[in-house]
């Protein structure tokens, strides 16, 4: 059996993926950026093909072909982490814009390079990502689907009575937490320096 992530980025992917493959869903992939501009470009056939190979994915840009993926394998299974709010979930992808600096992903799926002056634009990708997601499965098989948040509704427990694996004697692997220590980008670049470097790329 597969077991798909398929929330957006600053949901928990990272603790989800390493959640997989603690309980043995192994080979595992995460992000990853070659096919991701596989996917940009509409090459998909090296993502069938490294979906044939793995058990266990999260991230780009595996949630974005959940679709694909439901019909590809008829008994994998999904999960959608969310966060508690959409506010939560911005202001953790506002942090993590920071640490990165602008991205060219970035800007194909939200629009902007950089989230911190396009909140309406980012929510509503989040709501509508969240929602055709919901919908779907709704609609095809609302047993290949679950929902959770490590802001709340449980950890090991849920995905693993989702999974039908024991639940494991360790703690859940939360992963990514926000620090307080600001990162490289953001001792390089203050905010009038980000958007100069933000109008750079855009007049490139």
């Amino acid at each position: 059996m597969k077991v798909f992530g398929i929330g957006l980025i600053k949901t928990g992917t990272t603790s989800l993926g390493k959640a997989l493959e603690i309980l043995g869903f192994n080979p595992h992939i995460s992000y990853d950026e070659e096919l991701m501009n596989c996917w940009m470009s509409s090459d998909f056939n090296p993502i069938y093909k490294a979906s044939d190979r793995f058990v266990g994915f999260e991230d780009w840009p595996w949630l974005l072909m959940y679709k694909e993926m439901f019909h590809r394998y008829p008994d994998a299974k999904f999960i959608l982490t969310q966060r508690a709010n959409e506010e939560v979930w911005y202001k953790s992808v506002c942090k993590h814009a920071l640490k990165v600096g602008p991205t060219e992903i970035r800007k194909h799926i939200f629009g902007y390079y950089m989230p911190h002056d396009s909140k309406e634009e980012h929510i509503a990708v989040y709501r509508k990502h969240n929602q055709d997601v919901v919908d779907f499965f709704t609609e095809h098989a609302p047993e290949r689907l679950i929902v959770v948040s490590w802001d709340g509704d449980g950890d090991w427990e849920k995905i693993c009575g989702f999974l039908g694996k024991k639940v494991p004697n360790r703690e859940f692997p939360f992963l990514n937490k926000a620090g307080t220590k600001p990162s490289f980008f953001e001792r390089k670049f203050s905010r009038e320096n980000l958007r100069k470097k933000l109008d750079q790329l855009l007049n490139r």
